[in-house]
């Protein structure tokens, strides 16, 4: 039995694709069941309402006998484009189908048997398939010979080999990937190509194992090693430890969550032997950690205990703010191989816990990193390689330390460094503004003041790019990070918001530095009264490429609640977010409106006095916080808001200011001093940014971490190098 992964560009032909891959792989195999997954398939309704018969693709793709069945089967699950218009007609239930598709490599149409089980929801249709087996060929006359003819240059594809493909066995019950679409899906215009490629389950010695233990965005990595070349072999077993070629264990989140899982499966003494006899391994961040004896993360907690030591959690009394966030440079102790080219360079950390250097574990030690105290950056020993930060987000510092540890023998161009790295650099980061236009096209927007339409006749949505395209020119263009806000997420569901989703796919795939996303993240319950909670939710997101999330409403509500009766409930978006994948993983959104005032004294909110006065004259503001885009102000003030957000977990505030959006005279300096000097954990200054010395300015007078810009680099008006350059010329430093 196989298990396929099929990936391929928007705009396809959905039924031509997977049919051609069923054909070609049930011809080729002596089983008589195959299992398919496929992910990436967002085909427009416009396209799908013409037609009853599924003939999608250049080749007609028809039912030629279809009866339902009085048996079940259990195919692996996956999400459909689809609509009930199409799939209302066949109704709920399971279906025996045959279906006449095109087999790529003989270049002849077969004709197979599949299993549809469907089931409808509100929004989306999910359909279970099943290949039961090959019916008959059929020769090449008449129209099928010229559709054969066409398809023999259309349909080729290079990545179809069928010795990429794995043979399985066992449950598949852990890798049911549901994936819905919303009805009111969006059109991409894309180029009409796909490609297939196996899920790595089985043994090839040119695959990556990879140990991804649930947790975060594992995707990132997944992306970084596919982008050289290379296949995925997830782990299942202990013994898929101890066959890997060379292995590589991420980390995402809370330390003895990933203890219990490695304890609980038998992975952690099959990783002991592994790492013991010296086979190629390499851990990324939580994977670093667990080397070491134990952490005091929730508690005393024993590790795998091969390098002495314990990890303990940065001290934020020292002036340093926790989660370390950011791009740090390294300080390199030895010959450590993977980092020849790194040394001077940033490379990019979040985590709030750490290793220090000790007379025990010096052996260990490749180099080493200061956030007010140095910590272990990274650990060597024969084969075995771990690093604190993220090389797949470290851009292309970050690629050529993967490339070094997967492909040892390449040869790799080195960068000529411009700069000498010191500490940790002040972050430029490019934000997004996504939502539908009124043509129904997902595009990049930018509101004056949080109003993102046109002053015309028209009225119609500002459209200033593409979001991937943008994202990838941003990336290129030296962005820190790249934020999505998805500013009509809280008008309807998120799960169902496919292209939201879609974008952040095809974004991480290209664009190797952090992603965040906002938006709509919230408890819902549908309209068949089913309740998704809001780390349901994230968890989409993450899977799909997201580093961190962003909160906006649902924390400003939790925040009100908790300063209500002073009682963390753990229920929050907020909390529970946090607690599974660290609060480094949580940004909260703060979206406040000044409030002007003769005294501090008039209102039960920390006021400042401020530089700019008020239109009478005022000398003091507060800062009142708002909900759902700035529609509707809150009681409560954004100081009172980031103090409670960083106790119930946040790990990092993104601080606007509705006054300042898209005015381009700079950003609220009163306000951004006021938060940053308030809390211990990383403030983004965010609205006004419209010339090069507003970013000195910010960073010069207050404590914030990282400005974010969004208009200015749309229309091109500043360029993120441009920002670069005259930060470091004013002494400031940044990742170049």
């Amino acid at each position: 039995m196989f298990l396929v992964d099929v990936e391929f560009a928007l705009g396809v032909g959905f039924e031509s694709v997977y049919s051609s891959v069923i054909a070609k792989f049930t011809s080729k195999s002596r089983s008589k069941s195959i299992k398919i997954f496929l992910r990436s398939c967002c085909i427009p309704v416009m396209e799908m309402e013409r037609v009853t018969e599924f003939p999608l693709g250049p080749v007609d793709i028809r039912p030629r006998k279809q009866q339902r069945l009085g048996w079940d089967v259990d195919p692996i699950e996956f999400g459909l484009f689809g609509s009930e218009k199409i799939h209302g007609k066949l109704g709920e239930g399971t279906f025996g189908q045959e279906l006449e598709c095109w087999d790529n490599e003989k270049k002849e149409f077969v004709a197979i048997k599949i299993v549809r089980r469907i089931k409808k929801y509100r929004d989306a249709a999910m359909i279970e398939i099943d290949v039961l087996q090959q019916v008959s060929k059929y020769d090449k006359g008449g129209n099928r010979g010229r559709v054969a003819e066409h398809l023999k240059g259309k349909m080729e594809a290079p990545t179809l080999g069928s010795s990429q493909f794995i043979t399985i066995s066992g449950s598949l019950g852990s890798r049911r990937w549901p994936l819905k679409l919303h009805r009111n899906s969006i059109s991409f215009k894309s180029p009409p190509k796909f490609s297939v490629r196996a899920s790595a389950v089985g043994g090839d010695d040119s695959a990556v194992t990879l140990l991804d233990y649930g947790a975060g965005n594992v995707q990132s990595i997944r992306n970084a090693i596919r982008y050289l070349g290379l296949d995925i072999k997830d782990v299942q077993t202990p013994e898929d430890i101890l066959n890997a070629k060379r292995l590589i264990v991420p980390g995402v989140g809370a330390f003895a969550a990933m203890m219990d899982v490695l304890n609980n499966n038998g992975m952690a003494e099959a990783l002991c032997t592994y790492i013991n006899n010296d086979r190629p391994f390499l851990g990324i961040c939580l994977g670093l950690q667990l080397l070491f004896e134990s952490s005091e993360e929730n508690g005393i907690v024993r590790g795998l205990g091969l390098i002495p030591g314990v990890v303990g959690r940065f001290d934020s009394c020292n002036g340093c703010r926790v989660p370390h966030i950011g791009w740090n440079a390294l300080q390199i102790e030895k010959d450590s191989v993977i980092l020849d080219d790194v040394e001077n360079r940033h490379v990019y950390f979040v985590h709030s816990y750490r290793a220090v250097p000790s007379e025990e574990n010096k052996e260990w030690i490749s180099s080493t990193c200061n956030y007010g105290i140095d910590f272990i950056s990274s650990v060597r020993r024969g084969n075995v390689h771990a690093v604190q930060f993220h090389p797949e987000k470290s851009g292309d510092v970050g690629l050529s330390i993967l490339r070094k540890f997967l492909l040892p023998n390449s040869c790799v161009t080195k960068k000529p460094l411009e700069r000498k790295a010191t500490k940790l650099a002040k972050r430029v980061i490019a934000c997004l503004d996504v939502r539908t236009n009124d043509n129904g096209d997902l595009v990049v927007t930018k509101g004056d003041q949080y109003d993102v339409r046109e002053q015309t006749k028209d009225n119609e949505v500002r459209n200033l790019g593409k979001p991937v395209e943008l994202a990838g020119q941003y990336y290129l263009d030296g962005a820190d990070e790249v934020s999505f806000l998805n500013i009509t997420g809280f008008r309807d569901f998120p799960l169902g918001d496919l292209p939201m989703l879609q974008i952040l796919k095809y974004t991480s795939e290209n664009v190797f530095v952090p992603l965040t996303v906002g938006g709509g993240i919230r408890d819902f319950t549908d309209g068949n009264g089913r309740y998704y909670s809001s780390l349901e939710v994230a968890s989409e997101y993450f899977r799909s490429g997201a580093d961190k999330i962003s909160i906006g409403s649902d924390a400003v509500y939790a925040a009100e609640e908790y300063l209500k009766t002073g009682i963390k409930t753990g229920k929050s978006s907020l909390e529970q977010i946090s607690r599974v994948y660290g609060n480094q993983a949580v940004v909260v959104s703060i979206d406040p409106r000044r409030q002007y005032l003769t005294s501090p004294h008039e209102v039960g909110f920390k006021a400042v006095k401020v530089e700019n006065l008020g239109p009478n004259g005022q000398e003091y503001a507060w800062y009142q916080c708002t909900v759902n885009g700035g529609r509707e102000g809150r009681p409560i003030g954004a100081y009172e808001l980031a103090k409670a957000v960083e106790e119930l977990g946040a790990g990092e505030i993104l601080l606007n200011c509705i006054d300042c959006d898209g005015q381009g005279k700079g950003f609220d300096i009163d306000l951004i001093k006021l938060i940053s000097d308030a809390v211990c954990i990383p403030v983004i200054a965010s609205s006004g940014a419209g010339r090069v010395e507003h970013f000195s300015e910010v960073f010069e007078k207050t404590n914030a971490s990282a400005a974010l810009a969004a208009g200015i680099f749309h229309r091109k008006e500043v360029p993120i190098q441009s920002v670069k350059e005259h930060l470091l010329n004013q002494g400031i430093e940044v990742r170049m």
